[in-house]
């Protein structure tokens, strides 16, 4: 018992690095951002991490985005359908351009600005919005 209290004062550290890791990565004046760090504000793209994966699925809130990343996790598709059915989440296609609303640490917050779902909001894992190709 005493050897874990002893050892539980890397805990906090553990979360104060990890803290300062997250903070670390917004972009200030005259620092440069990460290539796939999108900030509020920014255009972007969705795309999955692999190749392929075509449709892209959004949810409507953080509640579905939840929901939906346990249905995906589980290889659940009933469930995938039914979130979809009740319109908790909606697919746009791989590459679609979104607005940036609220980049968070592990989910972004976004608008999708083409398609058929022009004007909604929707939420997705930070790692597949990624910043828009340049022209």
């Amino acid at each position: 018992m005493m050897d874990r209290v002893r050892q539980s004062p890397l805990l906090p550290l553990v979360a104060v690095v990890a803290v300062l890791l997250a903070c670390g990565s917004s972009d200030s004046e005259g620092s440069s951002s990460p290539s796939n760090v999108v900030m509020t504000g920014e255009e972007a793209v969705v795309r999955w991490s692999m190749p392929g994966g075509d449709p892209f699925w959004l949810a409507a809130d953080e509640e579905a985005l939840d929901l939906m990343t346990e249905a995906a996790v589980a290889r659940d598709e009933v469930g995938m359908g039914q979130l979809a059915l009740a319109g908790r989440i909606y697919s746009v296609p791989v590459g679609t351009r979104v607005l940036v609303l609220d980049p968070g640490f592990l989910q972004t917050k976004v608008r999708v600005l083409e398609g058929e779902h022009t004007g909604r909001v929707g939420w997705q894992a930070r790692e597949f919005v990624v910043p828009a190709p340049q022209p």
